[in-house]
């Protein structure tokens, strides 16, 4: 391939393969905008048509290795949370590989691109859900932990997620409480759990009022009652 041709100078191959894609050198990137819409429209099928299919399944690899390298860069400069990310070719390699690879397993990276998924439910809304769960849950920094809550909760369609998943976003949130319970950021985080709480289909959950029971504060299930009432009215 051009990468291999490229790499006589002891440039990484991701890298060159990378610098291929943002200079569309040889339509390689061309060839990505248009499958783009196809991919998105599959929400998660195994095969990308087989318009281009072939090629497309040949590329995945490397096109994967040139966007966890370029990702991996991008969390080392910004964070993990990546806001302020600027990255045309950065973002295009996140859309075309994100659903077909089920979700990127195992590569970091600057977790707002997540908020360029398509703004539909599907499968792509639950590998963005798992995601943002895992991810969750890996950092050890709590102060942290509830800014990226409240940076990626939007990015997930939660209304079109199943009990399963909704119950492990609860039980995170309520672990959190339990975590700070009598401290001095409870009165704070338990403002942030409330208005995590409140994007979700509460009315959805299997017994709520074990899942929203103290700690969680007792407001919560108020606004699952006010929601029932008027979902019946």
């Amino acid at each position: 391939s051009w990468a291999g041709r490229d790499n006589s100078g002891g440039q990484d191959a991701a890298a060159v393969i990378y610098a291929g894609v943002a200079s569309d050198r040889q339509g390689v990137k061309t060839m990505l905008l248009a499958a783009l819409p196809r991919i998105e429209a599959e929400d998660g099928g195994s095969s990308a048509g087989n318009e281009w299919g072939s090629s497309y399944d040949l590329a995945v690899p490397e096109l994967r290795a040139a966007f966890a390298g370029a990702s991996a860069g991008a969390v080392e400069r910004l964070g993990l949370a990546g806001e302020g990310l600027a990255d045309e070719t950065l973002t295009l390699l996140f859309k075309v590989l994100f659903r077909p690879t089920g979700g990127l397993p195992g590569v970091r990276f600057p977790l707002s691109l997540l908020k360029q998924l398509p703004q539909r439910g599907g499968q792509c809304a639950v590998l963005a859900a798992e995601r943002v769960l895992e991810e969750l849950k890996i950092v050890q920094e709590r102060q942290l932990c509830w800014k990226l809550a409240e940076s990626l909760w939007p990015a997930v369609h939660w209304g079109e997620l199943g009990s399963d998943l909704l119950e492990e976003a609860v039980a995170l949130l309520r672990g959190w409480i339990s975590e700070v319970e009598g401290s001095d950021a409870q009165a704070r985080l338990a403002s942030t759990v409330v208005e995590l709480l409140a994007a979700l289909p509460l009315q959805r959950l299997p017994q709520p009022e074990v899942l929203l029971a103290p700690p969680v504060p007792a407001h919560v299930l108020a606004l699952l009652a006010l929601r029932q009432q008027q979902h019946v009215e």
